[in-house]
């Protein structure tokens, strides 16, 4: 807005000087807000910087200028207070408009073109599909979505990537709770580790199993029995994740597993190189 008034500013400046009733001025005009609200809504000290320029006296170069920006429908009221500070008050229907001409431009407000397309990866939340998603999770997921959100209306390529981390200790830890679980529910007497997933959606996803294998998995070679517990457990926490961040507003492009990775023998080809 400051710039938008000094332009009207330079505007009435050069009208004065076209008409012969100024030297040319080339001070740049400074808006600044007044410390008091009935002294306007923004304010400019244009007549004292530019007075010894134009050698006339400041309280008469604002009587001048005032008199071509009181024509400018943008203003209610231009005044004129000490020894020549010009003082505007702006018209609420001005922000009206302002506020029109936004809601119309939709979309079409943030489109931004850069010269040369920059490609961006943004890669955040990325909760272990451990557990479901806590407060901390949501910071994150606000803080990264609104990112990607800025950097596109900036005119960047982005990609919004969650970075599943689905390999290593933390999934065999994940299908061995799940499977003491899927046990203690199916009669067999066995204690539970203190260092697994103690949480009441493990003992959910047991029920789960149970419900769709019924005890069909005791019969199974432990090792076969938890690669089941641990899909099954890794998919639905995962499931659950994607629905609590899609509620939230919150989509990605891609969802990168760390297993696919691992699997493709990318990572242990970049180690030995």
């Amino acid at each position: 807005m400051q710039d938008v008034i000094a332009q009207a500013i330079r505007e009435a400046v050069d009208a004065a000087v076209q008409a012969g009733e100024l030297p040319p001025v080339d001070t740049e005009p400074a808006v600044s807000v007044p410390a008091q609200a009935d002294h306007g809504d923004f304010a400019t000290n244009i007549a004292l910087a530019s007075a010894k320029v134009a050698g006339r006296k400041p309280r008469d170069i604002a009587e001048l200028l005032a008199a071509r920006l009181r024509e400018n429908d943008m203003f209610s009221k231009v005044d004129i207070a000490g020894p020549g500070f010009i003082n505007f008050f702006v018209d609420k229907s001005y922000w009206a408009r302002q506020l029109k001409s936004l809601v119309e431009a939709g979309d079409e407000l943030t489109q931004v073109r850069l010269e040369k397309p920059v490609k961006v990866l943004v890669e955040f939340v990325s909760a272990n599909p451990t557990g479901p998603l806590h407060v901390g999770h949501g910071r994150g997921a606000a803080v990264g979505d609104s990112l990607t959100r800025l950097l596109r209306a900036a005119g960047y390529t982005v990609d919004a990537e969650y970075y599943v981390n689905d390999a290593g200790n933390q999934m065999a830890t994940l299908g061995m709770s799940t499977w003491v679980r899927y046990q203690q529910m199916n009669g067999v007497d066995i204690p539970f580790p203190d260092n697994h997933y103690r949480g009441d959606y493990i003992k959910d996803i047991a029920a789960e199993l149970t419900a769709k294998h019924g005890r069909s998995l005791l019969d199974k070679p432990e090792a076969e029995a938890l690669a089941v517990c641990e899909q099954y457990s890794g998919q639905t926490i995962l499931d659950g994740i994607r629905t609590d961040l899609e509620t939230f507003g919150v989509t990605f492009d891609n969802w990168y597993s760390e297993k696919k990775l691992v699997d493709s023998g990318k990572v242990d080809a970049e180690v030995a190189r």
